[in-house]
This record gives C-alpha cells, structure tokens and sequence, in this order.
C-alpha cells in the first residue's frame, strides 16, 4: 500500500465519522426547530383566520338560507383560496355554537366535492364514498384510499347505506356490497338499514341517535359543500376538548401531536371568532392530516440523507485530489490550469525547484499573469456593459455575455414588477438648473438602485424620474424593496432638510404576472424590453397611489403569491378597474413603509378599517361613515378612510344606482 492510498483511506475515514456525526445531529435538531416552525405556520393561519371572520355576521349562517348572503360567500371563497393555497392543510372549515343546545354546528365549509358524494359519519368512524356517472364507488378515508368497481343499478336514485357488524369486524356496504372492512367496533349499535333516495335537486340527510350513539348519512351534489350549513358536528371527546378550549379561552391552540378522529389520524388547529362584544360566537378549524406530517419528516430525513451523500462524495474527490497534490509536484501546475480555465485568474504555483518541472513553473506563472491581464480588460468591458444592459437581463435570456445578444431573442416567466415615481417631480425641477436636475436624480437613484439590487431585482429602465424595476425570483424581494426604499426616503429627507432642500415623496406600485422578456429594434440598434399586461397593471397601481393618498400599494395576487403574507403588515384598500382594463382588481396597502409610530396607528384601526370597508360594499353607508371617522379621529393621516368618508357622504346625500357594486371604475391613469 503506497503513501497516496494510506493518505486517502485516512482523511475519508475522518471526514466519514465527521460528517456522520454532524449529520445525525443536526437532523435530530431541524426536526425539532422544524416542525417547531410547521405547527406555528399553521398556528398563524388559524389565527388570521379566526380574527378574518366577522362574529356578528357568522353566527347567522344556520341553515342553507345563509348560501344567498354575500358575506357568507366571501367567507367561503375566502377559506376556499385558503384551502387551495395551504397544501400541507386537509380540511378547512367553521363551526358555530348553539347555547340552548351546547353544541357545534357547520357554517362555512368550503371542501369542493368534485363528484357526487354519501358521507357516513359517526364518532367513532367516516367515510366519503364518491359516486361517478358509471356507477363506479370510490371510498377515501384518511388510512385508505383505493377504489371499488362494481355497477349499481339505481333506475329511481335510490342507495342503500348499511353498516354490519360481524365478528368483530364492522363492514360498510353500498346496495348491499361490502365497500370496506374496518377493524374498530362500533359498540351499542343495532346496525339499522339507511335508504337514501338522491334527487338533483334534492338535500338528502338522515340522522340516526341509537343510545345516544350519534350516526349521519348525507347526500352532497358535485361541486357543493361537503358539509351542510347547520348540520351537526360529530366528533370525539378529545376533540371537542380543544374546540371548547379555544371558544372559551378565545385563544388559538394547535395539537402537538396527532390524534384519532372520525376521518383518521390529524392535528387539529382552532381559533374562535368573536363578535363586535368580543365574545366567541364559534371557532375555525384546520385539519392537518397525519399522512401529510409523516411525509414531511420524511422528506426532512431524505434531505439529510442526500446532503450527507453530497457531501460524501466531495470527500471522496478531496481526498483524491490532496494525495496526488502532496505526491506529485506536476499536480499543482494541473490543478492551476484547471482553476484558470474555471475563472480564477488570479492562480499561481509555488514551486522553487531548479529543474525541469520549475522552469515549467516559471514559463506557467508568465502565461498565468498575461491570461489575468487580458481577463481584466475583458471584465472592465462587461461591467461597461452591465451599466447600461443588466446582467439579470442576459442571465434571463441564457446569455454569458452581450455579445451573444441576437434580435428576437425573448422568454416568457412570471415575474413581479415594481414601479416608483417621485411625487410633483416637475415641481421640485423648476425650481432647480439642468445641473442641478441631474444633481438630485442621480443622488436619489444612488440611494434606490442598490435596494432594489440587494433584494434580488434589477432595474429594467429608468423613465424620467421614475424607476421600472423586475424581481424574477419572487413577490417577497418586491414588497421587501419597496419598503426599504420608504424607509430610505425618509433617511434622505433628514439629509434634505440639513440642506434646506425641499422634502420629497414617492409612490410604489408592485404587480406579479406573466411577462415576456427580449429584444426589440434591428441589427444596427436594439434594446431588451419586457411586454406585458402585466407591466402595464403594475404601473395603473403605482399611479393609484395618487388617487389614495399612499406611498405603496400592490394587487391582490402579490399577496397570493407571497410564500409568508404574514411578514408584512398590509390592509384592504378598494377593488377597482383601471383604465383600459374591464376586470376588477383588489389593491392592498403595505404599512411596513410608515416609522414605527405611524405603523402602530394603521395598525390600530385596522380592523375597524376593514370592519367599515364591508358596511361600505354592503350599502349600509351610514354605518361605514361613522366607522371611518373612528379610525380618522384615531389616525388623522390616513388619507384612504378621508376618501371613504367623502364617497359616504356622496352616497348618502345622492344615492347610488341599482346596479352599484362598490368597484370603483377609474377612468385616468
């Protein structure tokens, strides 16, 4: 065995136990500080949800008349986007509470049924058998999902539900075929027979109380509500336990770990909703499957795995690389040469010998520093360049340089785009010499630019005085830029007046969508450009900021997009359409901007803010107007609730047409 093999197996031994060690712990540690983080990420989204809902309103939904009421769908798409979003979340829904009978019922659940549907549920035990237009039965339950073939003859709709119980089995079955065979008993029950005959138009739901051993069958069409408005909720002690917990204490609480439930084994998150009185009037509830937690930890575990394989094999390589280095002289001139042609231009070798390989050395170390030289020049150049084409745009394009640009080139990503123009900019320039413009535009960029670029985006074009700038790796680096940029304004004012320089403000306006980056012009002169509606929305939203009277708003699905909304303090503005646009949009303002002492005030009255914006969309202008002058006796800047009080006002005094929505349709820029 020669020196170089001893040496590898030596250092990878080392390296192995290191990093094994290493490894075990640190997993061990993430999965703690992990699912740390996983429970209090569904903590929060309880909690938003919880203070979301109106109680006053909430506690009407008791029935199947609350589907006509516009607050009850707006709750309803609201959880349902929710639900969407949340991957990680099986069910979302709210509950109500009765005094009279102490007891929960279903308000709002916005579980899409994408098949017709029987629910079979007790206590102890639920299913949810899917029905196609074949014939064809699908059960699903947490712990099963598989499907059961076989044709049921139903000419008059009618279905039979039974539940059997047989030695020591309980046996569901549909028209009197065994679906699923379940291994928990279901004790005092005399296992009557269950007709249900589904017509179209038709809500079909028998409840059964055999000793006190609640059972429900129901009938759900495709595309409606797994669980009907007023029906009860049936579920075990254990869970109850925590609801009532939540609706007394009015504290949002999760589970630590997983527990049995009648669909199987899940976290339960529940926050209670309140009423203008601030007393609980029912609870929102998420579930959160036991399958989705184990395959979470299980991803962790992968992830660690195939980190400490990675890193395996780089010790493997090191260790290969070192020994040839320490037992062969030419190995440095190697690995040198390797390293300038991988970009590091600054490499030299160190060898001292007077023979054949140090000559070899001497005549490297010139090659070396001619190679450097001319890659200097060749950086200088591209950094020329990049002042005037960002490297973002080539990297976007696939390009390593500009002069791989061709015309035409172009791609298609989603994107978010931000745009920000200093407020009565002609203003503040008549008052100022040409030099004196320029002066102050560029002071200003100088502050703006480095934001935007340390928040992962690039300034597309500069337009007078405003700035249009992209974020290609997300919606967060926008708003995060954006608020930086205020709070670097503010700073600049401070330097502004030590001058006696006029103060000055900006608006922001950030939209994300689809965009279509490339080059336009001709061989002899081109430029890159970015072509969409959504560039075009984006600067609609910044101009808006004019019409309300704030420094930065942004659309609704920026805040869709976000990975974490809750990073950011932000309030409902309005939904309008903009000029040369037919669909509406919602627009939210983000409060993170404002000093500290002006945040605190936004974030005082902003739920009566909100609160006031639904009396607003819901006619009831009077109300609306004394809740706006609420919040403005708290918060006289608040320039929104100001514009709110007078459309009241105007409402009020004049009226409204039939036909009002409440979406303001603008018709300037």
């Amino acid at each position: 065995m020669n020196l170089k093999t001893k040496f590898i197996l030596s250092f990878l031994t080392l390296s192995t136990l290191s990093i094994s060690s290493i490894a075990v712990g640190v997993y061990y540690l993430s999965i703690g500080v992990f699912y740390q983080k996983f429970l209090d990420h569904n903590l929060n989204i309880a909690t938003h949800l919880g203070n979301s809902i109106e109680g006053d309103k909430h506690k009407t939904f008791t029935s199947n008349e609350s589907l006509k009421d516009p607050s009850f769908n707006h709750y309803f798409k609201y959880l349902r986007k929710v639900s969407e979003k949340e991957e990680n979340i099986t069910f979302i829904y709210t509950l109500n509470y009765n005094k009279e009978k102490n007891d929960y019922f279903y308000a709002i659940d916005p579980y899409h049924i994408k098949n017709d549907t029987i629910w079979v549920e007790s206590t102890f035990i639920g299913f949810e058998v899917f029905v196609d237009e074949k014939g064809i039965f699908k059960v699903k339950h947490d712990n099963f999902d598989f499907e059961k073939s076989f044709k049921v003859d139903y000419p008059e709709r009618i279905v039979v539900v039974d539940i059997e119980n047989k030695n020591n089995i309980s046996s569901l079955l549909i028209n009197s075929s065994k679906v699923l065979e379940y291994d928990h008993i279901l004790k005092k029950w005399s296992n009557p027979v269950n007709v249900l005959k589904i017509e179209e138009e038709t809500e079909t739901n028998i409840k059964i109380d055999n000793e006190n051993n609640r059972f429900t069958y129901y009938y759900s069409l495709k595309d409606s509500s797994s669980s009907p408005v007023g029906g009860s909720y049936q579920e075990k002690s254990s869970s109850l336990e925590q609801i009532n917990r939540a609706f007394k204490e009015q504290k949002t609480n999760i589970m630590k770990d997983p527990r049995q439930i009648a669909y199987g084994f899940f976290l339960l998150s529940v926050a209670p909703i309140l009423d203008l009185n601030g007393e609980s009037v029912g609870v929102v509830m998420l579930e959160i499957s036991d399958r989705q937690v184990r395959e979470y930890k299980k991803s962790l575990y992968t992830l660690f795995f195939a980190i400490g394989f990675i890193f395996s094999i780089f010790s493997i390589i090191f260790s290969y690389m070192l020994a040839r280095y320490l037992t062969k002289p030419i190995t440095a001139l190697s690995t040198a040469a390797g390293e300038i042609a991988d970009g590091n231009m600054t490499v030299r070798v160190n060898l001292t010998r007077k023979d054949e390989i140090g000559s070899l050395a001497t005549s490297f170390n010139t090659m070396a520093q001619s190679v450097e030289s001319a890659h200097g020049n060749l950086v200088k150049t591209n950094t020329a360049y990049s002042r005037f084409v960002p490297m973002e745009f080539l990297q976007l394009l696939g390009k390593e340089s500009i002069l791989d640009v061709n015309l035409n080139n172009q791609i298609q990503k989603e994107m978010s785009v931000l745009f920000t123009d200093i407020r009565s900019f002609t203003t503040l320039s008549e008052k100022m010499t040409p030099e004196e413009n320029f002066n102050f535009l560029n002071s200003y960029l100088r502050r703006v630019g480095p934001l935007i670029r340390h928040n992962n985006g690039f300034i597309d074009k500069y337009i007078g005085d405003a700035i249009m700038a992209l974020f290609p790796a997300s919606p967060h680096d926008a708003v995060q830029s954006a608020v930086e940029i205020l709070q670097e304004i503010r700073v600049y004012n401070v330097y502004r007046a030590n001058r006696n320089y006029d103060p000055i403000s900006v608006g922001i306006g950030i939209h994300t969508g689809l965009l279509m980056l490339g080059t336009i012009g001709e061989h002899e002169r081109m430029e890159g450009t970015v072509i969409s509606d959504a560039v075009n929305l984006a600067s609609r939203i910044e101009s808006l900021t004019k019409t309300y009277g704030v420094s930065l708003l942004v659309s609704e699905k920026v805040l869709i997009e976000l990975k974490e909304p809750n990073s950011f303090n932000y309030r409902m503005i309005d939904n309008v359409v903009v000029k040369g646009k037919k669909k509406p949009i919602s627009i939210f303002e983000i409060l993170d901007g404002y000093s500290e002492e002006q945040k605190e005030k936004f974030m005082d009255t902003k739920f009566d803010f909100e609160l006031a914006i639904i009396s607003y969309l819901n006619k009831d202008f009077s109300k609306a107007q004394l809740m706006f002058k609420k919040v403005i006796d708290h918060n006289p800047i608040d320039a929104p609730t100001r514009l709110y009080i007078a459309r009241c006002e105007k409402a009020i005094k004049l009226g409204i047409s039939d036909d009002w929505d409440g979406i303001e349709v603008l018709t300037h820029k």
